[in-house]
């Protein structure tokens, strides 16, 4: 069973990094550990321009080689009276670690080459976004009309000790909000004052993000146009993982596909499952995502979306179609087809958009539902199933994203039902997705890949528990994603503390 997550396997060509890039690494000399973000703010800013910065053990710039004399670098940060404190060495790219300190390798690599791509001098001009946190910053696209909050993801790289040079892509959305708005939700409070010493982001008419406010701007902002990470008290931010309802929807979601683990851990013991013969089995919850098939969404998205062919686009070519489609032997009802020709035949030559053919569609041929207190046409019967299958299979013309199960297993197996895989005398893995039937526009969560140890001598019993995830009375309408068993063992432990 071929699965795709969010494991990437990175190679380095680490003759190209060396050629087009230098790499400077930062410390206090009183202390190992680095701490404070003014000095990478001027490394990132006008006086040094580097192309992206970081944090691991160290703090790491990335500069562009061509536009640096290496030499003439570390001179000029050994003078700015700002770096008195910080001492800076050049460091050489490494694809893995051989025991030389002096040296970027692996992950920290790897970020920093991904943090660059939101550099402000970055030739990706909508993941301009200058940040110090590690992670490249995705920022929806902005205009002058700017919202009070705005959902952020963070873009970054975990390391897998199990694997060299395998990382898991980890994406989190987090709260940026109005300085304006911060300051009076936590006035007068000693909350206020830690709020607002983190990093601050204005508005860029000219890439239509956000970018890092820099001491190099001036000592204020203007609070009605800057934000800062900030939740509202009382409410947690939360992005559908993915959405296909349109193209525009799923654009937006396939950049900010989510998961809401948070920290560097690879994996976290979940659970214990002990047999009558005594065989332990582990439950690890891992930081792997499966992820379904984008590209297959995207192209149908785009079919559904994309205007009806030049040559089928007025009312009688449509109701050329329909007469067509009723010479093929049939049990609907004809006359529904025959009030549609009708109608298009009364649009004869002008132009009719796919949008408007649809709306006929569901007109003539589908049936009425209440909706609260409206009538609503939808195309849900047989006539209209048949038709769109029609002209779908005769003239490549795609009214709908599918919603049958064959399509739903076809392009949503990745997040669908309980998956076990990958089985070996001490391991598998297994996900919980959602159920099939209850699958309409989007997915509120990621899948989470679970794994399974058997823990010393024990055998693999996990495969025999698989049923007992597939329940509705623990998450409503879903499965669950550890035995339910569990779920009395929480209540009556909280029973207890309660008691």
């Amino acid at each position: 069973m071929s699965i795709l997550t969010n494991r990437l396997k990175v190679n380095f060509h680490i003759d190209a990094i060396e050629r087009d890039f230098v790499f400077i690494r930062f410390k206090r000399d009183k202390n190992s550990k680095w701490w404070g973000a003014e000095e990478l703010d001027r490394i990132i800013g006008e006086d040094y321009k580097a192309m992206s910065v970081g944090y691991a053990q160290y703090a790491y710039a990335m500069f562009d080689k061509k536009s640096n004399n290496t030499y003439t670098l570390l001179q000029k940060l050994k003078t700015d009276p700002q770096f008195a404190s910080v001492s800076a060495i050049e460091v050489k790219p490494q694809a893995v670690y051989t025991g030389n300190d002096e040296c970027i390798c692996e992950v920290t690599l790897a970020r920093l080459l991904i943090n660059s791509l939101g550099s402000s001098r970055s030739k990706f001009k909508h993941l301009h976004f200058s940040n110090l946190t590690g992670a490249l910053l995705k920022v929806p696209p902005l205009t002058n009309k700017l919202y009070d909050a705005i959902g952020v993801a963070e873009i970054t790289l975990i390391r897998d000790d199990s694997q060299n040079n395998e990382f898991l892509l980890k994406v989190t959305v987090a709260s940026y909000r109005k300085k304006v708005s911060i300051l009076k939700e936590h006035k007068g409070t000693a909350e206020l004052k830690k709020i607002i010493k983190r990093p601050e982001y204005v508005f860029h008419s000219g890439t239509g993000t956000l970018r890092r406010w820099l001491p190099s701007d001036g000592k204020d902002t203007d609070p009605t146009k800057s934000y800062i990470q900030c939740g509202k008290q009382g409410k947690k931010l939360h992005t559908n993982f993915l959405e296909f309802e349109s193209i525009e929807k799923f654009e937006k979601y396939r950049k900010f596909m989510t998961e809401d683990g948070s920290g560097d851990k690879i994996n976290t013991l979940e659970g214990l499952v002990v047999s009558d013969a005594g065989e332990i089995n582990q439950i690890f919850i891992t930081d792997e995502i499966s992820i379904p098939h984008l590209s297959k969404i995207e192209a149908i998205l785009r079919e559904v979306e994309t205007e009806l062919p030049e040559n089928k686009r007025n009312g009688n070519e449509l109701a050329d179609i329909v007469e067509e489609f009723l010479q093929e032997p049939s049990d609907l009802d004809i006359e529904k087809f025959k009030l549609l020709s009708l109608e298009l035949i009364k649009i004869g030559s002008q132009p009719i958009s796919k949008g408007d053919f649809k709306s006929l569609i569901a007109q003539y041929l589908g049936t009425t539902r209440k909706v609260g207190d409206k009538d609503i046409d939808v195309s849900s019967t047989s006539e209209a199933t048949r038709f769109r299958d029609y002209l779908l299979d005769q003239y490549q013309i795609r009214l709908k994203f599918p919603q049958d199960n064959q399509s739903k297993e076809d392009l949503f197996d990745a997040s669908l039902n309980i998956k076990y895989f990958g089985e070996t005398e001490k391991e598998a893995y297994y996900f919980v997705g959602d159920r099939k039937e209850k699958v309409q526009f989007s997915f509120k969560d990621a899948c989470h890949l679970r794994k399974i140890v058997a823990v010393d001598d024990s055998k693999l019993i996990f495969r025999q528990l698989l049923e007992t995830m597939d329940v509705d009375f623990v998450r409503t309408g879903q499965s669950t994603v550890i035995p339910f068993p569990f779920k009395y063992i929480r209540e009556y432990k909280n029973f207890g503390v309660a008691k």
